[in-house]
């Protein structure tokens, strides 16, 4: 059900103290096609996520 909300809505905040919830909703989006019984996921970012905020 989580997945599906997620993918339905788009959230944008300027402010910067909200930063970290808005990096959790984007890590959430990235995994919301994995299977459900995964516990452990990658901690690797890619390198144009690095680069863009370098």
């Amino acid at each position: 059900m989580l997945p599906v909300l997620l993918a339905a809505l788009e959230f944008r905040c300027n402010n910067t103290a909200y930063r970290p919830i808005m990096q959790a909703l984007e890590l959430l989006g990235r995994y919301r096609e994995v299977n459900g019984k995964i516990r452990f996921y990658t901690t690797r970012v890619s390198s144009s996520r690095t680069a863009a905020s370098a």
